[in-house]
């Protein structure tokens, strides 16, 4: 009889591809997980920011001043004035440090604050400046 003369992979070989293989997938998902996270915190950052951007701008235009409440258990930010409502939902995995409750006159300021987001890992820091009720990212 003859020997088949063609190579192929043996046992180990194809057991150490396999692994080599599951690795690389493994670390990708590690990575990929992160990179949600850290967009998930960038996301959330901007969308608070153009919620209190937008009713600053309601409040001047209707001339009503707008209260703004964060309930923590519910996990959002609620905007209210005469005719105006609104409820930013915000994920169970950022929190939110000083957004405690404040108004937003009816010309469209809001006293100063720091408003810090954090998914655990990271942070990233929403100023709200004197006066303007304009919002800059730190």
């Amino acid at each position: 009889m003859q020997r088949n003369s063609l190579s192929a992979f043996t046992v180990l070989e194809s057991v150490i591809t396999l692994a080599v293989s599951c690795l690389l997938i493994f670390i990708g998902s590690l990575k990929m997980e992160s990179y949600e996270n850290q967009l998930l915190l960038v996301n959330t950052e901007k969308q608070v920011k153009t919620a209190i951007e937008q009713a600053a701008r309601i409040s001047t235009v209707q001339h009503e001043s707008i209260s703004v409440m964060y309930l923590p258990d519910s996990s959002y930010l609620q905007f209210k004035g005469r005719k105006y409502s609104k409820k930013v939902i915000i994920n169970k995995k950022i929190k939110l440090t000083n957004p405690t409750n404040f108004q937003i006159s009816s010309k469209g300021a809001v006293a100063p604050r720091t408003i810090t987001f954090s998914n655990g890992k990271d942070n990233k820091k929403l100023k709200l400046q004197m006066m303007w009720g304009r919002a800059i990212d730190e």
